[in-house]
């Protein structure tokens, strides 16, 4: 789902905002790069890190949730309740009715733009990036909020999934997933070069990426990680944008995650296509995957976002598969790894 289809609550996503600091490169280059594949070993099961059962958070069924971003508050709407959010607070375990702002500036009207399927605001606020359908493409411009005209950089093939700012909001990831005139599945990574005014093609479509599910950057914004499958195979990537080198891990469909260096994550995901997800910490350096917890999450496998670990590292919350209520499961251990 692009940004603009949630306009009116942009601030519920600063993760798709604000990503700080990046070297310097060039925006388009279509190449497929040099693979390497590794098979990671799974170590024994780590006790201590979660407590074990989770807490129930919410009495009725829940749409949707999200951390706020010191991790303190948990913020989640109900199917079927009078009050559109509500705020939970890890410390008290108060719940009470949340009512998010909307800053001016977030807004495309404020850069004098009418009509657009996706826009991204840049991180001080002086930038949108938005797009409009084009046939059957969707043509990307730039917009200054000092500046009267727009600049065309280019056309994408379809509605935006994620998006990232990185380099200080010089720079722009764009991530796609759609179908061929011919039904086929496709995936793009693009990036837009705010300096340069140009976009480009950052991961190519093979047809090992019949699907990108976009997760992020490493926190030196030097590798692009995101899941792709053929067929019934997914796959974690890491993509090299200095070198356009990819490294491959056989554990599969990690849901979310938080990164602890540049080769090593926290994520909740799964070890097979059958089983219910796990927490481990993925090691790319050492080539290996531990295990964090020895249990399995009941977690809703069709709601988006159904499982996320706090910004602060300390707590993994996720909306059942049976009653679709949210739980909160004690996780200190995890920022002490």
């Amino acid at each position: 789902m692009g940004i603009a289809r949630h306009c009116s609550k942009m601030l519920l996503f600063p993760a798709l905002l604000t990503m700080y600091g990046c070297g310097n490169r060039a925006a388009s280059h279509t190449s497929i790069p040099s693979t390497a594949s590794i098979t990671p070993t799974v170590e024994a099961s780590v006790s201590g890190i979660c407590n074990w059962p989770p807490v129930q958070v919410s009495g009725e069924p829940v749409n949707s949730f999200y951390w706020s971003v010191d991790g303190a508050n948990l913020i989640y709407s109900e199917k079927d309740g009078d009050v559109e959010f509500h705020s939970y607070n890890l410390s008290s375990g108060e719940i009470s009715e949340y009512i998010p702002e909307v800053e001016a500036t977030t807004m495309p009207e404020t850069f004098g733009v009418q009509e657009y399927s996706d826009f991204f605001i840049s991180p001080d606020g002086r930038l949108m990036i938005y797009t409009q359908s084009n046939g059957d493409e969707y043509a990307v411009y730039l917009k200054a909020i000092d500046e009267k005209e727009d600049t065309f950089l280019g056309n994408i093939k379809g509605y935006v999934d994620k998006s990232t700012w990185l380099d200080n909001g010089k720079r722009l990831l764009l991530s796609i997933d759609w179908l061929s005139p011919l039904g086929a599945p496709e995936a793009y990574v693009y990036l837009v070069d705010v300096l340069e005014k140009v976009l480009g093609v950052i991961i190519p479509h093979t047809s090992e990426y019949q699907d990108i599910t976009y997760f992020g950057l490493t926190p030196n914004e030097r590798r692009i990680v995101f899941t792709s499958y053929s067929g019934k195979d997914r796959s974690l990537r890491l993509w090299d944008m200095i070198d356009d080198s990819i490294v491959t891990t056989t554990v599969q469909s990690p849901l979310t995650f938080k990164w602890l260096s540049n080769d090593e994550f926290i994520a909740v995901g799964h070890q097979n296509n059958t089983s219910h997800p796990l927490i481990f910490v993925y090691t790319i350096a050492e080539d290996s995957v531990r295990y964090v917890s020895p249990f399995q999450l009941d977690a809703h496998p069709y709601i988006k976002d159904a499982i996320q670990i706090s910004p602060n590292l300390r707590n993994v919350a996720f909306i059942d598969e049976a009653q679709q209520h949210l739980h909160l499961i004690d996780c200190k251990g995890l920022n002490s790894r």
